[in-house]
């Protein structure tokens, strides 16, 4: 499944996610919207992240649901998200895709 082109990313603070596991800042994290999880499903499967803008990519693995993203969207750890952006810029456009 590739995530539509105009989506976005954000970040947030790991703790105890939706899969089970506890994970932290400095770990390569994603939270998925709640559709994209599939109803835990998707827990543990790796993705591929592009930058659209910089053309910058990294692979995370899913251990959260995100209920406030929209569909496509993700939240990163913050580990993550300084692998594309500085955290003060809050969010970027990307895509996605299941390894």
């Amino acid at each position: 499944m590739l995530a539509d082109i105009d989506v976005q990313a954000t970040w947030y603070t790991p703790g105890l996610g939706s899969c089970g596991e506890t994970d932290s800042e400095s770990d390569l994290v994603v939270a998925l919207a709640t559709a994209s999880m599939s109803g835990g499903k998707n827990c543990n499967k790796s993705i591929n992240i592009t930058d659209i803008k910089t053309g910058k990519s990294a692979t995370a693995r899913v251990r959260d649901t995100c209920p406030s993203c929209a569909s496509g969207d993700l939240d990163m750890s913050p580990f993550l998200f300084q692998k594309f952006w500085s955290l003060d810029v809050g969010v970027f456009r990307m895509k996605w895709n299941f390894e």
